[in-house]
């Protein structure tokens, strides 16, 4: 009989077990207690609304963010404007940056079929696939790849403009596109309602179509600068008189009546003033009974038009009057074209266009635009007499980079860069995260209200809680409280131009910074400088000139200066775009890379043993091809031919873990002939370490470390491992190795150590080259107390004095006694 206690011992086991192979977690993987948004929601367009009978409505335009999530170009919003996430649409991007598959793809139609399946129309690739500007995806958003035919694929400048579909679900297309089929078809095709190509129909339309609409006959309208009517074969319709327009026209809505309401850029119609707007009778002359007065919106273009059941207008564009009466944006219209004046939309910034608008059921319409100010109008509710919805929020982003990530002492994260919303509230390109990712909130920079948007590149928190921040025009080098207010005793006085990319803050508090910034305080120190805590400039340090811009900047223990750029000279010595100062300024003469980098050094980062490992966009390091865009230099600059590597483009951020292997951030897509998006992870002689195998959908600008290893990303991306991740990341990685005592050299390894009280001197045997150092440290009755006081991963020299009660250390960075 088996007794419950050893029931329960089992039972405790089995759940130890589950728990601990729980915790396990593969080097790369998404870290899923850390998630934070990060992106700009200036210039975002939303270019299209499409209701579901439901009250959802799917968005599609050039957006890469949708309430903090991933969604690029496409996204599905809850009636309350929350984020459906059941709709989960495929990745599009730019089909011309290959390495880039986040940005700058935009979806300019979206229409239903009768099954509900939702066809997509604009200029993109298709992540993963072969498709791209027209697909057709089931109704949770996945693609549907029994849609299209795919032997006719479209040029990558091609675009789908405008998807109708008719009553039988069969479509029309129209854009700029040409197919090849038996006869050529060029600019409008139509298609079964699987996707493939009605052959024979052939319209024969010169240009490029901005506009298409099919009556409840099956005749066709057509515009660009003009507007003509076809047969449901293409052919002329001779009973239609066409409409000659001087601008472009944009949009075509067909009246229940048969009259047809036109919009767009143009001012004349058939030479008869009409702003932008006009109605065209059945057979297409001008109805001279719509808006007679011909002013109709000011120099602003019209780009949508909304007809109501009613017989009631809206209209979107960019105008900022409406027959002389000021109207911005959007404007409501009574059936024969004179302004409803009950109805009054105040755009929150000056510069939106709106380019859809959609009636909703409950006479609420929502409108959809480019926002470019500091408000997001991207996607808005409004109440029956224009009047923003202020329950009915969406934040659409689409741009924005974290330059630099890094951890404060207290586990608190600093994200730095070009973005205006951090987790959706704003934030002026810097901003404070909780170790969880959410914002913290009592950290407002002073700077976070500046007109125009910082950007900010460096940031070196201080040992007091205060922190060092670096940019561009502005503040270019300030220093903030642990609040996020100006300390207003640190001035360093700089020229107010150009940009710092890199500060080091120094063991004794001086602060090194790098850019191409003007004078410091009066100083001509271009490029590379010094100062002292309290933003002084060092007149001990005087470096000569860089001849261009310096990214990098980083401190040896020696004390000598590091520093990496688009230089290729220092005052007179040529120097390829590494160099090294001595700790005066000095250039350091013993430090020459014969010929250097042959592109740009943009991070730099030291391995304990003293060696350099650089990363770029070169493709020849010291006169070698074999270490393209990653490289490792040793201490006297010579290369290090252990270690090669081949990145296939930029490398903008290196990474040194405790154990030696190295983590490369940037804009790539293969590493060592393998493939590895933008993320990798080498072992310590440059090979790919495959055991990582983590990616990005985007750029990477900065990698970071833990104290507890996990590594943090910062860059331009919207998923890490196909999961959300909004330009700043956490991975899970291998915990640090723990420290060795008596490690003196700091090759993880005990070294034999021996302390002579009679004349206060230390021997120590490095077990890393076998050599004997010795030290002359502490006094007669000093108690020894060697450990790590610096935190560099070496065992310093340590004494407590019971005397005075005083504790010493020498440090191993800098060789000081503190």
């Amino acid at each position: 009989m088996i007794s419950i206690r050893k029931i329960s011992i089992i039972a405790q086991f089995i759940l130890l077990i589950s728990v601990s192979v729980i915790s396990i977690r593969a080097d790369g993987e998404v870290d899923p207690f850390f998630n934070a948004s990060v992106y700009n929601n200036e210039g975002t367009g939303v270019s299209v609304l499409a209701a579901q009978p439901d009250g959802k409505v799917i968005i599609g335009g050039s957006f890469t963010v949708v309430n903090g999530s991933s969604r690029q170009g496409l996204a599905r919003l809850n009636p309350d404007g929350t984020l459906d996430l059941t709709f989960n649409p495929p990745g599009i991007f730019d089909p011309t940056l290959p390495a880039d598959k986040s940005s700058g793809a935009t979806v300019f139609s979206i229409e239903f079929q009768s099954n509900g399946k939702i066809l997509v129309g604009g200029r993109f690739n298709v992540v993963g696939s072969t498709y791209e500007n027209l697909i057709r995806l089931n109704t949770d958003g996945s693609l549907d790849t029994s849609f299209r035919d795919l032997s006719f694929q479209f040029d990558d400048a091609d675009t789908v403009n405008k998807i109708v579909v008719l009553p039988d679900d069969s479509i029309y297309i129209a854009g700029s596109f040409d197919w090849f089929l038996p006869t050529p078809v060029s600019q409008i095709a139509k298609l079964n309602a699987d996707g493939t190509p009605v052959e024979g129909f052939q319209l024969g339309f010169d240009g490029f179509v901005k506009e298409i609409a099919v009556q409840p006959d099956g005749k066709i309208l057509i515009s660009d600068q003009k507007i003509e009517r076809r047969n449901g074969d293409g052919s002329p319709d001779p009973i239609f008189q066409t409409a000659m327009t001087n601008g472009s026209v944009t949009e075509i809505v067909i009246q229940p009546d048969g009259k047809i309401l036109v919009a767009g850029k143009f001012t004349t119609v058939n030479g008869i003033a009409r702003g932008h707007i006009a109605r065209l009778n059945s057979d297409g002359t001008l109805d001279l009974s719509f808006n007679t007065n011909g002013m109709g919106a000011n120099t602003g273009n019209i780009n949508h038009i909304a007809l109501s059941s009613d017989g009631v207008i809206f209209i979107g564009g960019t105008f900022t009057q409406y027959n002389g009466i000021s109207r911005s944006k959007v404007a409501k219209l009574n059936a024969d074209g004179t302004l409803d004046t009950s109805f009054n939309y105040t755009p929150v910034s000056p510069s939106t266009v709106i380019y859809d608008i959609e009636i909703l059921r409950q006479g609420k319409i929502l409108i959809a635009g480019d926002a470019t100010g500091s408000a997001n109008d991207s996607v808005s509710r409004l109440n029956a007499n224009g009047s923003l919805d202020e329950s009915y929020r969406v934040n659409v982003g689409r741009t924005g980079r974290v330059r630099e990530i890094v951890q404060q002492l207290d586990g608190k994260i600093y994200v730095a860069g070009e973005f205006t919303l951090v987790n959706g509230t704003a934030r002026n390109s810097f901003a404070r995260l909780n170790a969880n990712g959410s914002l913290d909130t009592s950290f407002v920079p002073y700077f976070n209200n500046f007109p125009g948007n910082q950007i900010v590149y460096a940031v070196a928190p201080q040992p007091d809680g205060k922190v060092l921040v670096g940019g561009t025009n502005g503040f270019l080098l300030t220093r903030l409280n642990a609040d996020g207010t100006q300390d207003t005793s640190f001035n360093p006085n700089l020229a107010n131009f150009g940009v710092i990319y890199d500060i080091a803050l120094l063991p004794n508090g001086q602060i090194m910074i790098v850019g191409n910034f003007g004078e410091v305080r009066g100083n001509a120190n271009r490029r590379v400088a010094r100062l002292n805590s309290d933003g002084t400039i060092d007149a001990g340090f005087n470096p000569l000139t860089p001849n261009a811009d310096v990214y990098k900047v980083l401190r040896q223990p020696d004390g000598k200066i590091l520093i990496g750029g688009e230089f290729t000279q220092i005052g007179m010595s040529e120097r390829g775009r590494i160099a090294r100062f001595n700790s005066d300024g000095s250039l350091d003469t013993t430090f020459n890379p014969p010929g250097g980098a042959n592109g740009g050094v943009y991070d730099l980062d030291l391995q304990s043993n003293g060696k350099i490992v650089l990363g770029g966009a070169f493709t020849t390091l010291n006169g070698s091809n074999n270490q393209q865009r990653i490289g490792r230099l040793n201490a006297d600059g010579s290369l290090d031919t252990e270690f090669v590597q081949t990145v296939n483009s930029n490398v903008n951020a290196v990474k040194i873990q405790p154990d030696g292997k190295i983590l490369i951030g940037g804009q790539f897509n293969r590493v060592q002939d393998v493939a590895r998006f933008n993320i990798a992870r080498l072992e310590t002689n440059g090979s790919l370490d495959i055991t990582f195998n983590a990616e990005a959908n985007s750029v990477v600008f900065d990698i970071n470390l833990q104290t507890d290893n996990k590594i943090l990303l910062g860059g331009e991306f919207t998923e890490i491992n196909n999961i959300s991740r909004v330009r700043v990341a956490r991975l899970f990685n291998v915990a640090p190795p723990p420290k060795t005592m008596f490690d003196y050299d700091g090759d993880r390894r005990a070294d034999v150590s021996v302390y002579r009280p009679s004349t206060n001197r230390w021997y120590i045997l490095s077990s890393f080259n076998f050599t004997v150092f010795e030290y002359t440290f502490g006094i007669e009755g000093d108690v020894l107390a060697p450990a790590d006081y610096d935190g560099d991963g070496k065992t310093d020299l340590g004494i407590f004095r019971p005397s005075s009660g005083d504790w010493w250390y020498l440090s191993s960075i800098d060789n000081v006694q503190k």
